[in-house]
């Protein structure tokens, strides 16, 4: 009973050290990258944790540094993300086209989302297209995908597709509001 209790408080002291590293994510992951330097997963998650603080350079850092220890980091998309919000659409496709290139593996459904939406974004519908028939090959239930392929469909003039492809994309996600998005494509 005696070493019991030793090993609890032992393992109670750990829980209550631990916790102080786990003031938010950022702390953590720097902490830990501190403890397991050149971790290309601590890098990414490092990098994402700033992205979503919005520190977009700190994120940069971070990312570039995971994709440099691992070359098939999910960095390469976080990094596609971070250039699409600082607005540099050229850099956002060839990071998250490269992710995409990594999807062969079956990993990545937020790259092909991604890059059809950058495509999007850039009045680029036939690449948008394509960018989403690819990942419904390997994410045929993935609701964001069927979306991005409906407004692609929409904005190269073809309601009908768009609207069979709202459609699909509902029936993987019961809270899709088709009115609501055939309503914002013809907003934008």
């Amino acid at each position: 009973i005696f070493v019991l209790c030793i090993v609890v408080i032992g393992l109670g002291m750990r829980t209550i050290i631990r916790n102080s590293n786990f003031y938010n994510d950022i702390t953590l992951f720097s902490h830990d990258l501190q403890v397991i330097p050149n971790n290309s997963v601590l890098e990414n998650s490092l990098g994402v944790a700033y992205l979503f603080d919005n520190d977009l350079n700190a994120a940069k850092v971070h990312l570039e540094r995971s994709i440099y220890l691992d070359k098939l980091s999910q960095g390469w998309k976080n990094l596609g993300i971070v250039y699409a919000k600082l607005g540099d659409q050229k850099k956002a496709k060839q990071y998250l086209q490269r992710s995409v290139e990594l999807s062969d593996y079956g990993k990545y459904k937020l790259a092909y989302i991604n890059l059809a939406k950058i495509y999007l974004l850039s009045n680029s519908p036939k690449e948008a297209k394509q960018v989403s028939e690819q990942g419904l090959i390997t994410f045929p239930k993935e609701s964001a995908l069927w979306l991005t392929l409906a407004a692609a469909e929409y904005k190269l003039g073809n309601q009908s597709a768009a609207l069979v492809n709202t459609q699909k994309a509902k029936t993987f996600d019961k809270n899709i509001n088709v009115s609501d998005f055939i309503k914002e494509l013809n907003q934008k």
